[in-house]
């Protein structure tokens, strides 16, 4: 085997290690979303609107923003 052969050998298999570890990571962040839906259901928070669109950063912001300002709210009539 050449010397190219082998470093595209040890590419691959790198390549493929790789295809694995994000796989495992991929498994972990859809149990995490799964049990984060769950448990914000048990508190009366279901899932977002199907029609909501990928939720972006952006998004993310701006319903942490209003969902502080409710609970400043719900805190100031209390």
């Amino acid at each position: 085997m050449t010397r190219e052969e082998e470093t595209g050998w040890k590419v691959l298999t790198l390549a493929n290690e790789s295809l694995e570890m994000l796989r495992g990571v991929m498994n972990v962040v859809g149990d995490t979303l799964q049990s984060a839906e769950e448990w914000a259901g048990r508190l009366g928070r279901g899932k977002r609107p199907s029609n909501a669109g990928p939720a972006t950063p952006e998004s993310i912001h701006e319903q942490t923003i209003k969902e502080k300002e409710a609970a400043e709210t719900m805190h100031i009539d209390a």
